[in-house]
Order: C-alpha cells, then structure tokens, then sequence
C-alpha cells in the first residue's frame, strides 16, 4: 500500500505570506494586506481566508485582541522558517522512501556518492516506515 504524506507545501500567496511572518514575527490580517498589496494588487478577504488556511495547517498561531474597530486576531509564526523547510525536506524524503523504497536509496547513493552509512541509515528510516 502507498502513503503519500502530507508536506504541508505552500502555494505562492501562503509562501509570500510566510515570508512577511518569518520576517515580522506578528501582524494582523491588515498589516499583511499592506505589505503584500505594496507588490500586487489582492483582495483583503484573500488574505484573510489564506491566513485562517495557514492557522489551519498549523503554521501560524493566533490570537483574538478587542481593538477600537472591534476584534480581529493577531498572527505569530508557529514554525521557523529552518524548521518548516526541515519539515518539508523529512516529509518529501519519507513520501521518496514509502513510494519507491530501495530506488530512492540506489538513486541518492549514486547521485550523491553516499558512503555506506548513510545508505544503511536510509535502510533503516525506509525499515521504520514500512512498520508504521
């Protein structure tokens, strides 16, 4: 049976406003539309919704502040930037291994000249994962 894990990749508007975050630590839905609108011309409501998606898949943590206009949530990164591209690289690799198993081994022991450690240490994650 095949896997396919989810990687949590982003699309280019989640990626763009990531980006803002990695950067800015915090900021509101607002504070997000004016940075991104400096470049490209999107909607305020897309901006929210994509912010509510990235709550969602765990990216962003937020929480709800009373203002002069009423409510609205203030966003903070919930992953680093280092540790949302280790993620992503462990996620694909993990797919590679599940889907193909030793092909993906042969492949990065040739293409990346691999001494025989690493290629065991590949064996035994592609082992873990075939008893998970």
């Amino acid at each position: 049976m095949i896997v396919v894990m989810n990687t949590t990749k982003l699309g280019p508007l989640e990626q763009s406003i990531m980006e803002v975050f990695w950067e800015k630590k915090k900021a509101d839905a607002r504070e997000v539309f004016s940075e991104l609108n400096k470049k490209k011309k999107i909607a305020y409501t897309t901006i929210n919704t994509t912010l509510t998606r990235l709550h969602k898949k765990d990216l962003l943590k937020r929480e709800l502040i009373r203002g002069r206009g009423g409510y609205r949530y203030v966003y903070t990164i919930a992953k680093s930037k280092p540790k949302y591209v280790d993620h992503v690289i462990k996620s694909t690799m993990d797919d590679l291994l599940m889907r193909f198993g030793n092909r993906t081994i042969s492949y990065f022991s040739k293409s990346l000249n691999l001494n025989e450690e690493d290629v065991e240490k590949l064996r035994a994650r592609l082992k873990e994962l075939s008893h998970e």
